[in-house]
């Protein structure tokens, strides 16, 4: 099987080997045999530079486990001129130079958020921005210190968009030689799973965009449903005392009729009823009952639920065991949170799940992208501690779900 070799750490393989001679290398990475060589002697190098720096307190080269604290302390020892010399200790950094060339920032945004944590991320950007700077790279963004429950995706967001304006400079072979002093820290995703997480994703979107057209095409029918008009036939008798048939059309709120023009009619809109009479004339109907022939009557579609004791009511018992169940709405969650979050809380809280499904956020258009939302159902009688406030962390939206009506009824 061909594999594509994943270069050396300043660039692409110099080969640019697609074959089967591509086999694991050094430091779990898929390597031709020339960059596995190169990439050991480099190592062997960089080991030794690091025994040269702890023994000689004069040299030129200088290991920082921590830039971003040099940043704040104006007496920090400068970094080195030379940026392709200065070896900084950094496993974010490592990851991202070594993976930009082979990967995209879309397969690579969603491996660091998940892999690394809100200590990492903010340090590694530190790094890289005090890096450019000292390069005298200009035309760089502004320096922001990111809040907030959107923070390590808006961190991430920045680091890609600084190896961006690298990429595009071609300053990539620039930077200094960022290693990893701990490997367990440099997160091994081949391409197939990264691939797999974009689109998923994408198939995600596509699935909301889906039920927001529906739900969209539903609203459309509620509003041709309620513009629709009644018009109703009212006899008018005419100066001559002959009778006939007028138009008048009635709204669906039945307080307004208009009548045909120049027709001699006074309109009574109140609330409760609407009525068509004549000025000083005899034989007008009411168009109130006119319109009651023709709009069928509402029904009451109240039910309820017997809770009477069995042996209080002779033989008459229920044949099927009804539960009052209770649906909510939970909105406002991470992108990474999953049916399976939902129902882990719920069960601290000691509230039993009937069913839990991803469902559409009922936020604004510009925030649905960057939430999830659940469908949560729930036995009735879990109603009072599922709704109260402190059994959610802040900012987390509870409704009530929003049930369709059937306008055919």
């Amino acid at each position: 099987m061909s594999i594509r070799c994943e270069g050396l750490p300043t660039g692409p393989c110099p080969d640019s080997r697609f074959d089967a001679t591509v086999k694991l290398g050094i430091g779990d990475l898929m390597l031709c045999q020339k960059c596995d060589s190169t990439r050991r002697d480099e190592e062997v190098l960089m080991r030794q530079n690091l025994t040269t720096n702890a023994t000689k307190d004069c040299s030129k080269q200088s290991v920082s486990r921590d830039l971003a604290k040099s940043t704040k302390n104006d007496t920090a020892k400068p970094v080195s001129t030379n940026a392709v010399s200065t070896i900084i200790v950094n496993e974010v950094l490592n990851f991202l130079k070594n993976s930009y060339v082979t990967s995209t920032c879309g397969q690579l945004k969603p491996v660091l958020i998940s892999f690394y944590n809100e200590e990492e991320l903010p340090n590694a950007k530190n790094i890289l921005y005090k890096s450019l700077s000292d390069a005298d790279v200009g035309d760089l963004p502004r320096l922001i210190t990111r809040k907030g429950d959107q923070k390590i995706k808006m961190i991430v967001d920045d680091l890609l968009e600084l190896f961006v304006i690298v990429d595009e400079r071609k300053l990539l072979s620039k930077l200094p030689r960022f290693v990893a002093d701990n490997l367990a820290r440099i997160p091994t995703v081949c391409q197939d799973n990264l691939n797999s997480v974009a689109l998923a994703r994408k198939m995600e979107l596509l699935e909301n965009r889906v039920a927001m057209l529906a739900e969209l095409e539903s609203r459309v029918q509620q509003l041709e449903h309620r513009a629709t008009t009644t018009i109703a036939k009212v006899n008018c008798p005419d100066r001559g005392g002959k009778q006939h048939q007028v138009d008048c059309v009635i709204d669906d709120a039945q307080t307004e009729v208009i009548t045909a023009t120049g027709s001699n009619f006074s309109v009574d809109a109140s609330p409760d009823y609407a009525t068509v009479a004549s000025r000083n004339r005899r034989g007008f109907r009411s168009s109130r009952e006119q319109q009651s022939k023709q709009l069928p009557k509402k029904t009451n579609s109240k039910r309820i639920l017997g809770e009477g004791a069995a042996g209080e009511h002779g033989n008459l018992q229920s044949a099927v065991q009804i539960k009052r169940k209770a649906v909510f709405h939970v909105d406002n969650l991470e992108p990474t949170s999953t049916t399976t979050t939902v129902e882990d809380h719920l069960k601290k809280l000691g509230i039993p799940v009937l069913t839990c499904f991803n469902a559409k956020s009922w936020m604004r258009d510009d925030e649905r992208e960057q939430v999830t939302a659940f469908r949560v159902c729930i036995p009735a009688e879990y109603r009072d501690r599922f709704m109260d406030k402190m059994s959610w962390p802040k900012g987390i939206l509870i409704t009530v779900w929003k049930f369709k009506t059937n306008n055919n009824q």
